[in-house]
């Protein structure tokens, strides 16, 4: 008869194999595989994923630079490195999460852990993130967006509310040229610092304050975001300019008086999506 000393020993062997054998049967899947279903499960969601190499690494994850975000009609954003691991302790204790590292340029860093299993909830970071190296922001007709971005965001799922989350922005020396919606040119904007908080309500990202005072002018901005970059955008821009920069630029705000609602005040209403912006009708 097994005394418990040789059955403690054959436990742990047994549950060693348990845990040891899909490790090894991951490794053993070829690259290509690897990527074929990395990229095959990104276009389901309507994302066209590219990257110079995509790799398996110890023991479960991916790891990838110069991995491409976009769709099929732009690039969002490109990072140096990404790597995604599964993490083996909450497998112990019944829970699937995964980790998120990852650079667009040296001097940044993006970071995440999520839970997915048996209920999602996370946090994520981005640090040090230069506005001009997100290919999202930038203006299609050649305008242009600067400044160095600080996110922080929380998020969790439950059954009645779904999933909710908090967005916490901050902006140093952000500078706006030659943007446009649509056909409309807007006015330059140069800002020391923004802060903006925004709340997260299923798929769908809701700006509750987001508003900065550049040279001359005051902006805030307002309304639900997608989280999919390639559904509708409902925004609205509030302007609200000095009479000294409106004697500066009489040509602009004149293409903007359709939108005046007050004497100084303009408002814009902003559809389309992210990549591509348009101005909703009134």
């Amino acid at each position: 008869m097994m005394n418990k000393k040789t059955a403690l020993i054959a436990s742990g062997l047994c549950v060693t194999g348990l845990l040891t054998l899909p490790v090894l049967t991951y490794q053993l899947i070829p690259n290509t595989v690897i990527q074929h279903t990395v990229k095959y499960f990104a276009a389901t969601k309507g994302i066209k994923l590219t990257a110079e190499n995509l790799t398996t690494t110890f023991p479960i994850g991916i790891k990838a630079h110069k991995l491409s975000l976009g769709n099929t009609q732009a690039t969002w954003m490109v990072l140096n490195k990404a790597k995604l691991s599964l993490q083996l302790l909450p497998l112990f204790v019944g829970r699937i999460a995964v980790s998120f590292q990852g650079a667009v340029t040296s001097n940044s860093t993006l970071d995440a852990d999520l839970a997915l299993w048996p209920k999602m909830q996370g946090t994520a970071h981005a640090d040090n993130l230069a506005l001009e190296t997100i290919s999202l922001l930038q203006s299609a007709d050649g305008g242009s967006m600067k400044g160095t971005a600080k996110v922080e965001i929380t998020l969790q799922t439950t059954q009645k509310v779904g999933t909710t989350g908090q967005v916490k922005l901050l902006v140093n020396n952000l500078q706006t040229n030659g943007l446009k919606i649509s056909a409309m040119p807007l006015p330059d904007l140069s800002c020391p610092q923004i802060r903006g908080m925004a709340t997260i309500q299923g798929t769908k990202l809701k700006i509750n304050n987001l508003a900065f005072a550049g040279k001359g002018i005051y902006a805030r901005l307002q309304g639900m975001v997608q989280m999919d970059p390639n559904l509708p955008l409902n925004l609205n821009l509030e302007l609200m300019p000095s009479a000294e920069l409106l004697e500066q630029q009489k040509s602009l705000f004149l293409i903007m008086f359709p939108y005046q609602v007050s004497s100084g005040s303009y408002q814009i209403p902003i559809g389309g999506t992210l990549s591509n912006p348009q101005l909703s009708r009134k």
